[in-house]
Protein backbone atom coordinates (compact mmCIF):
# COMPACT_ATOMS: atom_id res chain seq x y z
CA UNK A 1 0.00 0.00 0.00
CA UNK A 2 0.90 3.38 -0.87
CA UNK A 3 0.54 6.18 1.61
CA UNK A 4 -0.07 9.76 1.69
CA UNK A 5 0.35 11.60 4.88
CA UNK A 6 -1.70 15.21 4.74
CA UNK A 7 -0.62 17.50 7.86
CA UNK A 8 2.53 20.07 8.58
CA UNK A 9 6.10 19.59 8.85
CA UNK A 10 6.46 21.11 12.33
CA UNK A 11 9.31 19.72 14.21
CA UNK A 12 8.88 16.29 16.37
CA UNK A 13 5.13 16.38 14.90
CA UNK A 14 3.50 13.14 15.19
CA UNK A 15 2.97 13.14 10.77
CA UNK A 16 7.28 13.38 10.93
CA UNK A 17 7.50 10.53 13.31
CA UNK A 18 4.73 8.74 11.06
CA UNK A 19 6.26 9.08 7.87
CA UNK A 20 9.86 7.59 9.76
CA UNK A 21 7.79 4.73 11.14
CA UNK A 22 6.33 3.41 8.01
CA UNK A 23 9.66 3.37 6.49
CA UNK A 24 10.54 1.19 9.08
CA UNK A 25 7.70 -1.21 9.19
CA UNK A 26 8.31 -1.24 4.90
CA UNK A 27 4.98 1.16 3.95
CA UNK A 28 5.71 3.52 1.32
CA UNK A 29 4.69 6.98 2.53
CA UNK A 30 4.76 10.53 1.68
CA UNK A 31 3.65 14.04 3.39
CA UNK A 32 1.66 16.58 2.00
CA UNK A 33 2.49 19.93 3.91
CA UNK A 34 -0.84 21.55 4.47
CA UNK A 35 0.48 24.54 6.07
CA UNK A 36 2.40 27.29 4.84
CA UNK A 37 5.95 27.56 4.14
CA UNK A 38 7.91 30.32 6.17
CA UNK A 39 7.60 33.38 4.49
CA UNK A 40 3.98 33.00 3.26
CA UNK A 41 2.63 32.68 6.68
CA UNK A 42 2.39 36.03 9.28
CA UNK A 43 5.37 36.54 11.46
CA UNK A 44 5.70 39.88 12.43
CA UNK A 45 3.11 42.58 13.21
CA UNK A 46 2.80 41.42 16.16
CA UNK A 47 2.97 37.61 15.38
CA UNK A 48 -0.21 36.96 17.22
CA UNK A 49 -2.10 39.87 16.07
CA UNK A 50 -1.29 39.32 12.22
CA UNK A 51 -2.24 35.23 12.79
CA UNK A 52 -5.44 36.54 14.07
CA UNK A 53 -5.95 39.37 11.86
CA UNK A 54 -5.32 37.01 8.79
CA UNK A 55 -6.72 33.70 9.38
CA UNK A 56 -9.03 33.47 7.35
CA UNK A 57 -6.71 34.50 4.21
CA UNK A 58 -4.06 32.04 5.44
CA UNK A 59 -6.74 28.97 5.66
CA UNK A 60 -7.77 29.28 2.46
CA UNK A 61 -4.17 28.95 0.86
CA UNK A 62 -3.80 26.36 3.07
CA UNK A 63 -7.24 24.38 1.17
CA UNK A 64 -6.08 25.47 -1.94
CA UNK A 65 -2.70 24.19 -1.41
CA UNK A 66 -4.20 20.74 -0.15
CA UNK A 67 -6.83 20.49 -3.73
CA UNK A 68 -4.19 21.83 -6.12
CA UNK A 69 -1.91 18.52 -5.03
CA UNK A 70 -4.70 16.18 -5.59
CA UNK A 71 -5.99 18.00 -8.86
CA UNK A 72 -2.42 17.78 -10.64
CA UNK A 73 -0.48 14.72 -8.46
CA UNK A 74 0.11 11.60 -11.02
CA UNK A 75 0.76 9.49 -8.12
CA UNK A 76 -1.64 6.85 -7.03
CA UNK A 77 -2.76 6.45 -3.09
CA UNK A 78 -4.25 3.41 -1.54
CA UNK A 79 -4.83 5.26 1.37
CA UNK A 80 -4.97 8.80 2.71
CA UNK A 81 -3.95 9.57 6.15
CA UNK A 82 -5.19 13.29 7.57
CA UNK A 83 -3.67 14.42 10.78
CA UNK A 84 -6.41 16.02 12.30
CA UNK A 85 -8.20 17.86 9.13
CA UNK A 86 -8.38 21.38 10.62
CA UNK A 87 -8.24 22.85 7.52
CA UNK A 88 -10.59 20.83 5.39
CA UNK A 89 -13.89 21.44 4.74
CA UNK A 90 -16.78 18.77 3.63
CA UNK A 91 -16.73 19.97 0.42
CA UNK A 92 -12.72 19.74 0.35
CA UNK A 93 -12.55 16.12 1.40
CA UNK A 94 -15.76 15.38 -0.96
CA UNK A 95 -13.63 16.88 -4.01
CA UNK A 96 -10.43 15.47 -2.99
CA UNK A 97 -11.76 11.65 -2.41
CA UNK A 98 -13.23 11.91 -5.63
CA UNK A 99 -10.00 12.37 -7.43
CA UNK A 100 -8.21 9.44 -5.86
CA UNK A 101 -11.17 6.96 -6.66
CA UNK A 102 -10.97 3.61 -4.47
CA UNK A 103 -8.30 5.39 -1.97
CA UNK A 104 -9.08 4.65 1.81
CA UNK A 105 -9.43 7.89 4.16
CA UNK A 106 -8.82 7.39 7.45
CA UNK A 107 -8.23 10.73 10.14
CA UNK A 108 -5.61 10.61 13.01
CA UNK A 109 -6.63 13.54 15.43
CA UNK A 110 -4.64 14.14 18.50
CA UNK A 111 -6.56 16.75 19.87
CA UNK A 112 -10.15 16.92 20.91
CA UNK A 113 -12.55 17.24 17.70
CA UNK A 114 -15.23 18.31 20.35
CA UNK A 115 -13.74 21.51 21.35
CA UNK A 116 -14.73 23.86 18.78
CA UNK A 117 -14.28 26.37 21.55
CA UNK A 118 -10.48 26.31 20.99
CA UNK A 119 -9.58 27.64 17.29
CA UNK A 120 -6.32 25.84 17.65
CA UNK A 121 -7.94 22.11 18.27
CA UNK A 122 -11.17 22.10 16.33
CA UNK A 123 -13.92 23.88 14.71
CA UNK A 124 -17.13 23.04 13.30
CA UNK A 125 -15.58 21.69 9.63
CA UNK A 126 -13.71 18.78 11.46
CA UNK A 127 -17.54 17.47 13.39
CA UNK A 128 -19.07 18.29 10.68
CA UNK A 129 -16.03 15.99 8.45
CA UNK A 130 -16.55 13.01 11.15
CA UNK A 131 -19.04 10.45 9.00
CA UNK A 132 -16.65 11.09 5.21
CA UNK A 133 -13.88 9.31 6.81
CA UNK A 134 -13.56 4.87 6.35
CA UNK A 135 -11.71 5.00 9.41
CA UNK A 136 -11.31 7.48 12.34
CA UNK A 137 -8.34 7.05 14.17
CA UNK A 138 -8.25 8.78 17.86
CA UNK A 139 -6.14 8.56 21.05
CA UNK A 140 -8.73 8.48 24.13
CA UNK A 141 -11.59 5.46 24.33
CA UNK A 142 -13.97 8.15 25.60
CA UNK A 143 -13.50 10.19 22.51
CA UNK A 144 -14.00 7.01 20.48
CA UNK A 145 -17.55 6.70 22.26
CA UNK A 146 -18.43 9.90 20.90
CA UNK A 147 -17.09 9.83 17.83
CA UNK A 148 -19.61 6.86 16.95
CA UNK A 149 -22.17 8.76 18.13
CA UNK A 150 -21.25 11.67 16.15
CA UNK A 151 -21.35 9.34 13.05
CA UNK A 152 -17.99 7.85 12.56
CA UNK A 153 -17.88 4.99 9.99
CA UNK A 154 -15.53 2.85 12.36
CA UNK A 155 -13.14 3.93 15.08
CA UNK A 156 -9.91 3.16 16.46
CA UNK A 157 -8.11 3.20 19.41
CA UNK A 158 -4.41 4.33 18.76
CA UNK A 159 -2.18 5.86 21.62
CA UNK A 160 0.12 8.37 21.88
CA UNK A 161 3.81 6.50 21.74
CA UNK A 162 7.23 7.59 21.26
CA UNK A 163 9.48 7.68 18.20
CA UNK A 164 13.16 5.98 18.92
CA UNK A 165 14.94 8.62 17.12
CA UNK A 166 13.37 12.16 18.46
CA UNK A 167 13.13 10.54 21.74
CA UNK A 168 16.66 8.93 22.19
CA UNK A 169 17.67 7.03 25.41
CA UNK A 170 20.06 8.89 27.26
CA UNK A 171 23.23 7.53 28.61
CA UNK A 172 22.66 5.08 31.42
CA UNK A 173 25.81 7.59 33.12
CA UNK A 174 24.21 10.23 32.80
CA UNK A 175 24.50 11.87 36.55
CA UNK A 176 21.08 12.44 38.14
CA UNK A 177 20.38 15.83 39.61
CA UNK A 178 17.71 16.76 42.09
CA UNK A 179 15.85 18.84 39.51
CA UNK A 180 12.41 18.56 39.43
CA UNK A 181 11.48 19.24 35.52
CA UNK A 182 8.61 20.47 33.36
CA UNK A 183 8.86 20.42 29.85
CA UNK A 184 5.90 21.83 27.51
CA UNK A 185 3.42 24.66 26.61
CA UNK A 186 2.49 26.98 29.40
CA UNK A 187 -1.31 27.63 30.32
CA UNK A 188 -2.99 28.63 33.08
CA UNK A 189 -3.47 25.81 34.89
CA UNK A 190 -0.43 24.66 34.30
CA UNK A 191 0.88 27.62 35.78
CA UNK A 192 -1.17 27.20 38.80
CA UNK A 193 0.33 23.70 39.10
CA UNK A 194 3.78 24.53 39.24
CA UNK A 195 3.64 27.32 41.28
CA UNK A 196 2.65 24.71 44.52
CA UNK A 197 6.13 23.93 43.92
CA UNK A 198 7.93 27.05 44.44
CA UNK A 199 9.85 26.87 47.75
CA UNK A 200 9.78 23.20 47.71
CA UNK A 201 12.25 21.82 45.02
CA UNK A 202 14.48 22.53 42.32
CA UNK A 203 12.17 23.62 39.64
CA UNK A 204 13.21 23.65 36.25
CA UNK A 205 10.37 24.91 32.99
CA UNK A 206 11.17 24.23 29.46
CA UNK A 207 8.95 25.60 27.01
CA UNK A 208 7.13 27.99 24.90
CA UNK A 209 4.47 30.81 26.08
CA UNK A 210 5.67 31.03 29.55
CA UNK A 211 6.69 34.57 28.91
CA UNK A 212 3.04 35.03 30.18
CA UNK A 213 3.81 33.73 33.96
CA UNK A 214 2.44 36.02 36.41
CA UNK A 215 5.46 39.25 37.14
CA UNK A 216 5.11 38.53 40.76
CA UNK A 217 5.17 34.76 40.53
CA UNK A 218 8.26 32.66 41.56
CA UNK A 219 8.19 30.94 38.81
CA UNK A 220 9.34 33.57 36.22
CA UNK A 221 13.26 32.61 37.57
CA UNK A 222 12.72 29.18 36.97
CA UNK A 223 11.81 29.19 33.15
CA UNK A 224 14.07 28.89 30.21
CA UNK A 225 11.62 29.97 27.69
CA UNK A 226 12.09 27.82 24.55
CA UNK A 227 11.53 24.15 23.73
CA UNK A 228 14.13 21.08 24.08
CA UNK A 229 14.41 18.73 20.89
CA UNK A 230 16.26 15.80 20.53
CA UNK A 231 19.50 14.52 23.18
CA UNK A 232 19.05 17.66 24.37
CA UNK A 233 15.67 17.17 25.42
CA UNK A 234 15.95 13.81 26.65
CA UNK A 235 19.38 14.58 28.81
CA UNK A 236 16.76 17.53 30.55
CA UNK A 237 14.62 14.84 31.12
CA UNK A 238 16.40 11.45 32.41
CA UNK A 239 19.38 13.37 34.40
CA UNK A 240 16.17 15.06 36.38
CA UNK A 241 15.03 13.52 39.78
CA UNK A 242 11.55 13.86 38.46
CA UNK A 243 10.23 14.68 34.86
CA UNK A 244 6.66 16.00 35.36
CA UNK A 245 4.01 15.33 33.15
CA UNK A 246 0.85 17.66 33.83
CA UNK A 247 -2.26 16.30 31.41
CA UNK A 248 -4.31 19.10 29.71
CA UNK A 249 -8.70 19.24 30.98
CA UNK A 250 -9.10 17.47 27.08
CA UNK A 251 -6.67 14.66 28.27
CA UNK A 252 -7.89 14.06 31.04
CA UNK A 253 -8.69 10.68 32.55
CA UNK A 254 -6.75 9.81 29.05
CA UNK A 255 -2.83 10.52 28.48
CA UNK A 256 -1.05 12.57 26.26
CA UNK A 257 2.44 11.69 24.47
CA UNK A 258 4.38 12.79 27.15
CA UNK A 259 3.00 9.91 28.97
CA UNK A 260 5.31 7.82 26.92
CA UNK A 261 7.97 9.71 25.90
CA UNK A 262 9.54 10.77 29.54
CA UNK A 263 10.09 7.02 30.34
CA UNK A 264 11.17 6.54 27.02
CA UNK A 265 13.58 8.50 27.14
CA UNK A 266 14.89 7.46 30.82
CA UNK A 267 12.71 9.87 32.61
CA UNK A 268 11.14 9.33 35.95
CA UNK A 269 7.25 9.63 34.96
CA UNK A 270 5.08 11.96 37.77
CA UNK A 271 2.00 13.10 35.96
CA UNK A 272 -1.59 13.08 36.32
CA UNK A 273 -3.75 10.31 37.55
CA UNK A 274 -5.54 8.80 35.01
CA UNK A 275 -7.21 5.05 34.29
CA UNK A 276 -4.73 4.67 30.81
CA UNK A 277 -1.30 5.55 31.86
CA UNK A 278 -2.27 3.15 34.96
CA UNK A 279 -3.02 0.37 32.29
CA UNK A 280 0.10 1.30 30.20
CA UNK A 281 2.72 1.97 33.01
CA UNK A 282 1.39 1.44 36.61
CA UNK A 283 1.11 3.58 39.70
CA UNK A 284 4.50 3.14 41.66
CA UNK A 285 5.72 0.58 39.67
CA UNK A 286 6.95 2.54 36.69
CA UNK A 287 5.63 5.78 37.10
CA UNK A 288 3.85 8.07 40.10
CA UNK A 289 0.70 10.17 39.82
CA UNK A 290 -1.11 12.82 41.37
CA UNK A 291 -4.67 14.35 41.33
CA UNK A 292 -4.01 17.63 43.76
CA UNK A 293 -1.35 20.49 44.22
CA UNK A 294 -0.77 18.65 47.57
CA UNK A 295 -0.63 15.21 46.28
CA UNK A 296 1.83 16.68 43.67
CA UNK A 297 3.97 18.35 46.42
CA UNK A 298 3.75 14.95 48.21
CA UNK A 299 4.86 13.22 45.59
CA UNK A 300 7.91 15.24 44.88
CA UNK A 301 8.73 15.06 48.23
CA UNK A 302 8.26 11.55 48.63
CA UNK A 303 10.60 10.64 45.39
CA UNK A 304 13.19 12.86 46.23
CA UNK A 305 13.34 11.50 49.79
CA UNK A 306 13.22 7.75 48.88
CA UNK A 307 16.05 7.27 45.54
CA UNK A 308 15.90 3.51 45.04
CA UNK A 309 12.13 3.28 45.16
CA UNK A 310 12.42 7.06 42.31
CA UNK A 311 15.47 4.39 40.08
CA UNK A 312 13.71 1.19 40.65
CA UNK A 313 10.54 2.84 39.00
CA UNK A 314 12.24 4.78 36.66
CA UNK A 315 13.85 1.37 35.18
CA UNK A 316 10.26 -0.35 35.02
CA UNK A 317 8.82 2.66 33.03
CA UNK A 318 11.74 2.36 30.25
CA UNK A 319 11.06 -1.40 30.11
CA UNK A 320 7.35 -1.47 29.92
CA UNK A 321 7.08 1.97 27.26
CA UNK A 322 9.20 -0.44 24.79
CA UNK A 323 6.24 -2.00 23.47
CA UNK A 324 4.69 1.42 22.76
CA UNK A 325 6.95 2.98 19.80
CA UNK A 326 5.71 4.36 16.45
CA UNK A 327 6.66 1.57 14.69
CA UNK A 328 4.11 -0.51 17.03
CA UNK A 329 1.20 2.24 16.51
CA UNK A 330 1.86 2.18 12.78
CA UNK A 331 1.80 -1.66 12.36
CA UNK A 332 -1.50 -1.59 14.31
CA UNK A 333 -2.83 1.44 11.98
CA UNK A 334 -1.79 -0.93 8.37
CA UNK A 335 -3.22 -3.96 9.85
CA UNK A 336 -6.61 -1.98 11.00
CA UNK A 337 -6.63 -0.21 6.95
CA UNK A 338 -6.03 -3.64 5.92
CA UNK A 339 -8.87 -5.21 7.53
CA UNK A 340 -11.47 -2.51 7.48
CA UNK A 341 -10.53 -1.64 3.33
CA UNK A 342 -11.41 -5.58 2.63
CA UNK A 343 -14.92 -5.05 4.48
CA UNK A 344 -15.56 -1.82 2.43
Amino acid sequence: MKWLIVGTAARGGLESMYLSAFARVGVEAELLRSDLPAGIAPVNLPARLARRATAGVARALRRRRVLEFFETTKDRFDVVMVMKGLDLTKALIARCRALTPGAFWLVYNPDDPFNVQSSGVSNSDVVASIPLYDLYAIWSRALADRLLAAGAKRVLYLPFGFDRAVHPRASPELPRTKVVCFIGQWDPLREAALGALVGECDLRIYGNDWSRVRARSGLRERVTPRMLFGRELAEATAGAAIALNLLRPQNVGSHNMRSFEVPAMGGLLLTTRSAEQQAFLPEDEASFMFESKGELRYQVGRILAHPELAERVRARGGELVLAHDYEARARELVDAVRAFASTR
